[in-house]
């Protein structure tokens, strides 16, 4: 399936902590019958808006619209917290940094994405935005699997800051292995795109 992303990327040293604290989930699942499978770390990122169903005419006028958001924005600082499980550690499918300080901004700018982007047809998702970096797929045997306990000693570690300067669209495909992306074109806030794809 073919997907379009509205995404800002993390600082390196938020990334390099993500692994590390990556590491430590694994080491803590022991004998669970779980498989993790990492995401490689220039893929990790935090979704402002996905788009599914978008034909190739309509990249370009997305394009614009993301543009034009971008222009009317300055440059934020998030912090992102300790590694939790999507939808939840009891039923777990993905694992995620969360962010937390600069919520409010992240929240804000996805709303603006949204309204900018209904009026050219792409339909607001109805589901609750929430803002997290995913950083890896769990696979889980068919019985349900309560790994609270593992995520609750990774929740409360501390990421740091990141300087968010640019969103970015991202083409992509879905897969039973997850998705694999490719940059479009890079926005920086407050001014012109600054990369295309070749």
């Amino acid at each position: 399936m073919r997907v379009l992303s509205v995404v800002f990327d993390l600082s390196l040293d938020t990334v390099e902590s993500i692994a590390l604290a990556q590491e430590d989930l694994e080491d803590s699942l022991g004998e669970e019958p779980v498989e993790l499978v990492w995401i490689d770390p220039a893929q990790i990122h935090v979704a402002l808006k996905v788009m599914r169903n978008i034909d190739g005419a309509m990249i370009e006028r997305v394009s614009e619209t993301v543009e034009s958001v971008a222009r009317a924005l300055v440059p934020f600082k998030v912090g992102a917290t300790g590694l939790t499980a999507d939808p939840s550690p009891e039923r777990p499918q993905l694992v995620c940094a969360t962010i937390d300080s600069g919520l409010e901004l992240v929240v804000g700018l996805q709303k603006v994405l949204d309204l900018h982007l209904e009026r050219i047809g792409v339909p607001i998702d109805p589901r609750s935005f929430r803002a997290l970096a995913v950083s890896g797929r769990l696979r889980v045997p068919e019985r349900r699997v309560d790994l609270s306990e593992q995520f609750a000693a990774v929740g409360g570690l501390d990421f740091g800051q990141s300087y968010v300067k640019h969103i970015s669209l991202l083409d992509g495909t879905l897969d039973r292995h997850g998705a694999r992306w490719g940059v479009v074109r890079r926005y920086r806030l407050g001014g012109q795109r600054t990369k295309d794809r070749a």
